[in-house]
């Protein structure tokens, strides 16, 4: 028996305990001990006892060899599952790992246990459908599996509460939108560029894409500045070109217009000048400025809004430096920006320039004075019978209202009767008057009898495109290249528009030019073209000549003011042109009294009349010798009336129709620069039955071409024509309004207020937008408390307790200009 149990032990030893040899041999040795000592007591008389020992002994061995063989069988642990067991959101990511790297794991997501035959776990895995799931898993090692572990799910709906998108505004932007497409879950977009963010304070932005939980995204301002192509799956704040999880330092920025970087000097021949100051706000930041030799930073004055003003004059030819102090509270920074008046001879002749109004007409549809000669067809709702002697007859009338100039449209000979023939700018002959308008006796006499009312005259050229098979000049030149555009690498093409400009003021003594899509001539050309201008008018001013001296030149670009200030105006030593329309101010005023053209944009109407402040800014954009020309209307664009008829505000029939013209009339009045305005605006002209694109079959870009009227007036249209030259004799009057300085007081949803500066004339504007008067209290101490008087109304006003305290009328534009205190 003892024979059979050693075996039997040796046996298990052998089988059952070769990873465990510490613990056994001390237990076997043990057991065995004890066996020996049995055995020397006595075999006979304890042979019964010692097998029932043994064997019990053998059985508790074989019972923790059990236990310890089959703790060494299963080695290979189970796979961690992770999230753990609970409801989650669609989407839930499910991650299976094991603690040894070699293991090979295998999991089902459907409650059957997992093998090699069932899914191979490689990389974490969502749960993307709604219900109840039992993930099992078990890892695989050397041909040994491990236990299974096991969680348990319930998906439900994700819940979206949207995402919160923060952009901080460039310096350079005066909106910021937002465009976004690929949304998770898809929501509608509203097209380019999107929609305008809402301001949370100084130059932070916040949009909310409800219910979204991703998406690419665009920043712009809608102008052409825009940011690269995003894309963001949670909330974040957006910082020159990072994102961020949570608010980024700002770091202090700030623009100073014009200048130039030191120690260069910036130098003008006007004798004062805005400076704007532009500050990219934040509560951790601080500015201040002053003038050398004063300490920015110890006395310097803070600069607490996001754009300043100054206006300064020159004494003398001395130069003024101006100091910006920034700093964050850790880093300081001082920049300068100096200053100087240089003399310039013809500083005297701009100055004309600005004090140009200019009445604009459109010949085959203004007056018809000759019955013989007509188009008889055309674009727009006019009767297409205009000509020269329409013009012609009509010029009592046109000085009556105060203005000094008018601009015929084109009035060359197109050689033809079609449409496009009638509206002059598809000309064949640019040396010949079209007979359908007159002759060139005709066209002289218009010039001759204008000069004599006092009226400057403008032909409208049409430089960059013609009808074709043009004319030679009368040197024997021709454009050459295509018919639109022209081509101007050929040298000819440029002689032969030299010719064109210098012709006709040497033939009728005209004064200039207006410019037609002058962004199809390079800058290059307009440079000579306005040169060989210059220099004529030079030469008859040395002769004596009264008229054909003044040389302006206003090119039409109907673009942005980057785009203005690129293809018209240039750098001071490569400049194009010196004037050209104003069109982004024109759009700021519709937009705030009636509505633009295009109403889809959301920024179409009913817009704060800060937006004007925002567009006069940017005039900062343009070059020293820039001389912006602002009109409401031409005829390209829809009449005043109609668009106040298309933004809903009422028609003739209403106050408010007369009204926005008088406000909108009052803003030309008070404008730095040449201005223009278009026939019969003066009268409130609409076209009947005309509001939307499309009715009565015509297009925006010409029904605003409806006969003229110089005569037969309503009262309404009167008293509107009253006011007109009542405003402009305003402006004729006082230098400040049309040559002046303009410093932006104020300005909200509905009050604009400018003080315009000049030589012994200062002017406080103030337009109210609103359909309600408004009280408004100026503090007096920067005008030095004069007394004011209101030049429409010839009200006194003095200060009171430091301050004026005025009342503007609804829908209105006043002009209080600075007297002497009263003794």
């Amino acid at each position: 028996m003892i024979f059979i149990i050693e075996k039997l032990i040796n046996f298990v030893i052998i089988k059952q305990f070769v990873f465990h040899d510490y613990i056994f041999n001390k237990v076997f040795t043990d057991l065995f001990n004890i066996n020996k000592k049995i055995i020397r007591l006595s075999v006979k008389k304890v042979e019964f006892k010692m097998r029932v020992f043994s064997f019990l002994g053998f059985i508790f061995i074989f019972f923790l060899t059990s236990c310890f063989s089959g703790e060494s069988e299963s080695i290979v642990e189970p796979p961690i599952i992770t999230p753990k067991s609970g409801v989650y959101q669609l989407g839930e990511q499910i991650t299976v790992a094991s603690k040894n790297s070699s293991d090979i794991i295998y999991y089902t997501v459907d409650n059957r246990p997992p093998t090699k035959d069932t899914n191979l776990y490689t990389k974490p895995f969502s749960l993307d459908t709604k219900g109840e799931f039992t993930i099992k898993a078990a890892s695989y090692r050397d041909g040994k599996n491990s236990q299974i572990a096991s969680e348990k799910y319930v998906i439900t709906e994700k819940i979206v509460n949207g995402l919160k998108i923060y952009f901080r505004k460039p310096l350079d932007w005066s909106v910021a939108n937002i465009y976004y497409w690929n949304t998770s879950p898809s929501i509608p977009n509203f097209g380019w560029p999107g929609v305008e963010m809402t301001k949370v304070n100084n130059f932070w932005y916040t949009f909310v894409l409800e219910g979204v939980s991703e998406s690419f995204i665009v920043f712009n301002d809608g102008k052409g500045k825009q940011s690269l192509d995003l894309f963001r799956d949670c909330d974040g704040w957006y910082y020159k070109d990072v994102w961020y999880s949570s608010k980024p330092k700002v770091e202090a920025n700030f623009t100073v217009s014009p200048s130039v970087d030191s120690p260069q000097i910036y130098q003008t021949t006007k004798d004062s000048l805005t400076i704007q100051i532009q500050v990219e706000l934040d509560e951790s930041l601080t500015y201040k400025y002053s003038w050398e030799p004063t300490d920015p930073k110890v006395n310097g004055v803070e600069l607490n809004s996001e754009l300043i003003e100054i206006v300064f004059s020159f004494d003398d030819s001395d130069v003024k430096t101006l100091q910006i102090y920034a700093t964050d509270g850790e880093k300081d920074i001082v920049k300068k920006y100096s200053y100087q008046k240089k003399e310039n001879s013809n500083s005297q002749k701009k100055v004309e320039w600005n004090r140009l109004i200019i009445y604009q007409i459109m010949v085959e549809a203004f007056q018809n004075g000759d019955d013989s000669i007509n188009y008889s067809d055309g674009y727009g709702s006019s009767s297409h019978k205009g000509d020269l002697r329409g013009v012609i007859n009509a010029l009592p009338y046109i000085a009556s209202l105060n203005v000094n100039a008018i601009w015929l449209t084109p009035i060359f000979d197109s050689e033809g009767d079609s449409k496009l023939d009638a509206t002059g700018y598809f000309t064949r002959n640019y040396f010949a008057i079209d007979p359908k308008f007159g002759t060139i006796d005709d066209a002289r006499e218009l010039v001759e009898k204008a000069h004599n009312l006092g009226l400057y005259v403008f032909f409208d050229g049409v430089f960059g495109h013609h009808k074709g098979d043009v004319k030679p000049s009368p040197t024997g030149k021709r454009p050459q290249g295509g018919s639109n555009p022209v081509d101007y690498s050929n040298p000819e093409t440029l002689e032969f528009y030299k010719e064109v400009a210098t012709y006709w003021i040497n033939q009728l003594d005209i004064d200039g030019w207006r410019l037609d899509q002058a962004y199809q001539v390079p800058i290059t050309a307009w440079k000579e073209i306005r040169e060989s201008v210059e220099t004529l008018c030079k030469r008859r001013e040395q002769e004596g000549k009264v008229w054909g001296t003044l040389g302006y030149m206003v090119g039409e670009i109907w673009k942005g003011e980057n785009e203005i200030q690129s293809k018209c105006y240039s750098s001071t030593s490569q400049k194009g042109l010196e004037s050209c329309f104003d069109f982004p101010v024109r759009y700021s005023l519709v937009q705030v009294l009636a509505t633009q053209e295009d109403t889809n944009q959301s920024w179409a109407k009913g817009q704060s009349a800060s937006v004007i402040k925002d567009a006069m800014g940017r005039h900062n954009l343009y070059s020293d010798h820039a001389h912006p020309n602002l009109m409401i209307g031409n005829h390209d664009l829809v009449r005043f009336g109609d668009l106040i008829q298309r933004a809903g505000l009422g028609g003739k029939e209403s106050d408010s129709y007369w009204k926005r013209h008088e406000t909108i009339f009052s803003f030309l009045g008070a404008y730095t620069g040449p201005i223009t305005i278009y026939y019969n605006e003066e009268i409130g002209s609409e076209v009947e039955n005309f509001i939307n694109y499309g009715d009565r079959g015509l297009n925006d870009d010409h029904a605003s071409r409806n006969d003229g009227k110089v005569s037969n007036f309503t009262q309404k249209e009167e008293s509107l024509k009253n006011y007109l030259s009542k405003i402009l004799e305003i402006r004729k009057n006082n230098r400040a309004l049309y040559d002046g300085e303009r410093e932006h007081i104020y300005s909200d949803k509905n009050l604009y207020v400018d003080y315009k500066i000049s030589i012994n004339n200062s002017i406080i504007y103030i337009l109210n937008s609103s359909t309600t008067n408004l009280d408004y209290a100026l503090e007096c101490e920067r005008f030095g408390c004069k007394n004011l008087e209101n030049l429409i109304t010839n009200e006194i006003i003095t200060p009171q307790n430091s301050h004026y305290n005025l009342s503007i009328p609804q829908l209105s534009g006043e002009f209080y200009k600075l007297l002497p205190l009263q003794k």
